[in-house]
């Protein structure tokens, strides 16, 4: 997230690590401050950084001075990276705001605008058919205009429930982790310890 205080670290450690080859930019219009001399600020809290409440509303529209605010801070972004040598292959966005239907399109030519791959919606079923179909039509899109990097995006249980006893396949799974070191060093998920153990398990028995 380049709008964030721990930028200039990430970039370092990827210039420090070679085994590090597939990094993509989190557009991060939940929360900081924008990049830009945006506008909006309807979309905005009062000391400048982005409200989350207003941008991550499912049934946002956008008028076309709304649109370029937002076409243009996500190419900063995406610029900014670019600007510290980092070798990018992909975007995706904080809290998945690239999936909202106000932005989806935005990103889809934003990738496009850099030959970049951007991050499917999630692919399993939580509950909501709504939501569930609504992401299956998002991915088929961005299928359609060859940008997707994946076929299927999923927590580490979903994929292991799905996968668990079944030989190789060529399909492609992203798997949505939040690395964190916790208090005493040991590598963590920064939302639920419990995902990345179960994950760690289900490589080491040959997942």
């Amino acid at each position: 997230m380049v709008n964030t205080s721990h930028y200039e670290e990430a970039v370092e450690i990827i210039h420090q690590f070679s085994t590090i080859v597939s990094v993509g930019v989190h557009i991060n219009l939940a929360e900081g401050k924008p990049l830009t001399d945006f506008k909006e600020i309807n979309f905005l809290k009062g000391d400048g950084s982005f409200d989350f409440s207003k941008t991550n509303k499912k049934f946002n529209f956008l008028n076309s001075g709304e649109k370029a605010s937002f076409m243009k801070e996500i190419s900063a972004q995406i610029d900014k990276a670019l600007s510290s040598k980092v070798k990018l292959t992909h975007i995706d966005s904080h809290c998945h705001l690239h999936t909202l239907p106000a932005f989806y399109q935005l990103f889809i030519e934003a990738a496009k605008r850099h030959n970049l791959k951007l991050r499917l919606a999630q692919t399993y079923f939580e509950g909501s058919y709504l939501n569930y179909f609504y992401r299956k039509y998002l991915n088929g899109i961005l299928k359609r205009e060859g940008i997707g990097y994946s076929d299927y995006f999923e927590t580490p249980d979903r994929y292991i429930n799905r996968n668990q006893g079944k030989g190789k396949t060529n399909k492609t799974t992203e798997i949505m982790l939040h690395p964190d070191l916790n208090s005493e060093g040991r590598l963590t998920d920064h939302f639920d310890e419990k995902t990345i153990l179960a994950w760690m398990g289900f490589l080491k028995a040959g997942g």
